[in-house]
């Protein structure tokens, strides 16, 4: 999930047993405010061994329009309730007054309440899957398992990749209405083949227009990985979505439609 880097950088190592980590922030690796993100650390005899974490689109999230997706909206704070990567568990304790907040600013608070409770209990039941796992098998055939399947997704994508000519491919469309009657919006998309990785390049790419079609730098990253890599990947051919993308595919973007500042609404 992109939103797991920002979690590390924000909490690091002040995360306890029980704590639960919530966002909805596009500017902290979301896509969109209706996708709110649960993280929840896994420890395992007092040591931290991993994340649990799950992702819902939500009926409604507040804002001007039921939904949380307006395409009159100019900025991000008329989409609804951001939120900016808090607990919504500390210790095994609910942040009551975080839920109330949220049930005040949404039109079905039941629904999204109840959603959240959902999700909380998936992070949970995850968690409890890694512990057993670790109770039966131990700590250091639990780690060799996950290096040996990093490793083997970073060589199967890596051989999608090399068979690929090197160059560079060139996509171009136009938005022929950004939604509010304005001028069409143009997209371009450069990618550049060498030998086993790759750089995608978002120059030539409008500038921010004001309706909600605009992204954060931080979120066409895992978006265009993995779409980018499964179309290469065959059907048949099963690789866990472990591979380091940071070493297979990079990112160029200046500040466009697809590479928001922190104010503009996000939408879709």
């Amino acid at each position: 999930m992109g939103v797991m880097p920002w979690v590390l950088r924000k909490f690091g190592g002040h995360l306890q047993p029980g704590d639960v980590v919530v966002s909805n922030d596009p500017y902290g690796g979301v896509s969109h405010f209706p996708d709110i993100v649960l993280v929840m650390p896994i420890f395992w005899r007092d040591s931290l061994v991993g994340f649990s974490a799950i992702v819902e689109h939500h009926t409604d999230i507040g804002g001007r329009f039921p939904g949380g997706m307006g395409i009159a909206c100019a900025e991000v704070y008329e989409e609804g309730v951001r939120i900016p990567g808090v607990k919504l568990f500390s210790q095994g304790k609910v942040n009551q007054e975080l839920l109330d907040l949220i049930a005040a600013n949404v039109r079905a608070p039941e629904d999204v309440l109840g959603d959240l409770e959902a999700q909380t209990a998936a992070c949970r039941r995850g968690g409890r899957g890694v512990q057993d796992l670790l109770d039966k098998y131990g700590l250091e055939k639990f780690e060799a398992c996950n290096t040996q399947l990093r490793q083997y997704s970073e060589r199967a994508i890596r051989s999608c990749l090399a068979a690929i000519p090197d160059g560079e491919y060139v996509c171009e469309d136009l938005f022929e209405d950004e939604g509010l009657g304005g001028l069409g919006v143009k997209l371009k998309l450069t990618v550049k083949v060498r030998s086993d990785s790759v750089v995608v390049d978002f120059a030539g790419t409008a500038r921010r227009c004001a309706a909600p079609s605009t992204s954060p730098s931080i979120s066409p990253v895992p978006v265009c990985t993995w779409r980018f890599v499964r179309s290469l990947t065959p059907t048949h051919r099963l690789i866990p979505a472990l591979w380091p993308r940071s070493r297979l595919l990079h990112q160029k973007a200046v500040w466009s439609t697809r590479n928001s500042r922190p104010r503009w609404a996000r939408a879709g």
